[in-house]
């Protein structure tokens, strides 16, 4: 899957060398959601669980959007991996990933 937005797009392509606990995006169509790295396999290969994020500031119906992150349940880990063209993306759907940032949005225009 790819995207539809210049931030997801330019994030797609900018990520870090994975560390547990780090950071990391799923990056949707122009959404993106809050994960962290709970297991590096191989420098080309993680485990992320997803984050819960609560809204503390803004609004979902806006563009400003300030989320509190806090560390999420099992059972909600993706296995993601660096591919050849040096995007991060889940084994088993293709969803794009961007490792060492953590972030939550949620487009007001859908």
């Amino acid at each position: 899957m790819e995207t539809n937005s210049l931030i997801n797009g330019v994030l797609a392509t900018n990520s870090k060398n994975p560390v547990v606990g780090m950071g990391a995006t799923k990056l949707g169509w122009t959404d993106r959601h809050a994960y962290t790295v709970v297991h590096v396999c191989s420098p080309r290969k993680v485990i992320v669980r997803r984050d819960n994020a609560t809204l503390v500031a803004g609004s979902c119906a806006t563009e400003y959007q300030k989320y509190n992150f806090e560390p999420g349940q099992e059972g909600f880990d993706k296995t993601v991996t660096l591919r050849k063209d040096g995007k991060w993306r889940v084994a088993n759907d293709g969803s794009l990933f961007t490792i060492g940032e953590r972030s939550e949005y949620r487009d007001p225009t859908f």
